[in-house]
């Protein structure tokens, strides 16, 4: 069955199916909130920013949060609205950002756009608009998590932000001031002839290629002053976050050309 109406000229079709569904996610949303606001003590006006809503919504969006009708304005949206509340139920500490921002900044009514994310080191989380005042490469808790601030991703590629690589120890043949996007992995999940950014359990940030250790639980880096060893070992267990770099510019590395020259007797 489908639905038809005419809207500015245009005919508009809607299946049952595509209604039933909207309608039961808004039902969600209505819980979710719900649950936000009475069990974790969230207040509406931060479910609002967190939403990233405009604020002349900000209104409709409260009067239904208070009983009122789903406003239609964010009919096409409740999918990847259902999925942000369902973060923030898990981890009520993705308003921190929101939260530092409204305390180092003031004579303003909605936060900016934040260029800086908040990428933290459990995979389970997601990442988080960050408007705090640490600079990325900074390794900071939110709640009871840590993670790294970094840039938003602008890249084309599927990655959790980007940083410059000026400041970071690094055993690779990529030029200083290179931006570089990320992306988190399991720290088990890695392979050779690759650069992966570590960070290891006393907050060191370095760039290195791996390579297999003497066991499951270590692996080698290999350093640019001694490309063919000994190379270093580290326990995994030492690892706290890994990052593959994503951006085609830097991986695979650049392989090493090995020139045999000979003398031609004359």
């Amino acid at each position: 069955m489908e639905l038809q109406w005419q809207k500015s000229g245009v005919k508009i079709i809607i299946t049952m199916n595509e209604l039933n569904t909207t309608k039961s996610a808004i039902k969600k949303i209505r819980e979710k909130t719900n649950e936000l606001i009475h069990n974790k003590n969230v207040r509406i006006s931060e479910l609002a920013y967190y939403l990233q809503l405009e604020e002349r919504q900000h209104s409709s969006f409260y009067k239904f949060l208070r009983g009122g009708p789903f406003p239609k304005f964010l009919h096409s949206i409740t999918g990847k609205m259902l999925e942000k509340l369902n973060n923030l139920v898990e981890n009520p500490n993705l308003l921190m950002s929101k939260q530092l921002w409204e305390e180092e900044s003031s004579g303003y009514s909605i936060a900016p756009i934040s260029r800086w994310v908040w990428i933290p080191f459990d995979l389970k989380l997601p990442v988080a608009d960050y408007n705090g005042i640490k600079p990325p490469l900074s390794v900071i808790p939110m709640g009871t998590k840590k993670g790294i601030v970094a840039f938003r991703n602008t890249s084309k590629y599927d990655a959790d932000g980007e940083l410059y690589i000026d400041h970071i120890g690094m055993a690779t043949g990529i030029e200083p001031g290179t931006k570089i996007a990320i992306k988190r992995i399991d720290k088990t999940d890695w392979r050779p002839d690759r650069y992966y950014l570590i960070i290891d359990a006393s907050g060191q940030i370095s760039i290195w290629e791996l390579r297999p250790g003497d066991n499951k639980t270590t692996v080698r880096y290999v350093s640019t002053s001694s490309p063919e060893g000994p190379h270093m070992e580290l326990p995994l267990e030492r690892i706290v976050a890994l990052f593959s770099l994503v951006d085609g510019t830097c991986i695979p590395r650049p392989r090493r050309i090995s020139t045999n020259i000979s003398t031609i007797q004359p």
